[in-house]
């Protein structure tokens, strides 16, 4: 279930915490920036014109280091833009069946998503099932993006275990 203090969907193509909108309670089944406040990004906007043709959440796990229980300073740091350059190298967008880094896209989290790739495995997945999967892989939710850690989730929005920054 999502927490009631809500989780921060991110961008996930800059290591600026950038939320782009928040799932609440009651959004479990949702798998998509479609009809979310900032969806599809205004033309002109900052965000990267391939944007629009990616809505769907990716999921991307981390480290424990690199997860929200990792430290509560470090939860409310990131939010207000007081936290150090995030850890790469505790980004799992690729991982293998033990929760290590993979270079591989055959190890995507929620599988490969570009047409690059010979045969795109994508898979679009709810909060729910991005925890459970990081669970599985004995990770936990980002407090970041993992941007240019493998994928090409950097065109789409990312699953974080942030809370919701407060109005």
């Amino acid at each position: 279930l999502i927490p009631s203090v809500g989780v921060a969907i991110l961008a996930g193509y800059t290591q600026e915490i950038k939320v782009l909108f928040c799932l609440l309670p009651g959004d479990e089944a949702i798998t998509t920036a479609e009809g979310r406040a900032t969806w599809p990004p205004p033309p002109g906007s900052s965000y990267p014109q391939h944007w629009a043709a990616h809505p769907e959440i990716a999921a991307q796990c981390c480290a424990a280091s690199n997860t929200p229980n990792a430290g509560a300073s470090n939860t409310s740091d990131a939010l207000h833009g007081n936290s150090s350059m995030p850890d790469p190298g505790n980004c799992r967008r690729r991982a293998t069946p033990e929760g290590l880094a993979s270079d591989t896209d055959e190890d995507c989290v929620a599988g490969a998503s570009h047409a690059r790739v010979s045969l795109p495995t994508f898979k679009a997945m709810t909060y729910g099932d991005t925890v459970a999967k990081c669970e599985a892989l004995g990770l936990g939710l980002c407090n970041q993006s993992c941007v240019y850690q493998g994928c090409y989730y950097n065109m789409h929005p990312v699953y974080s275990g942030l809370p919701c920054p407060l109005p």
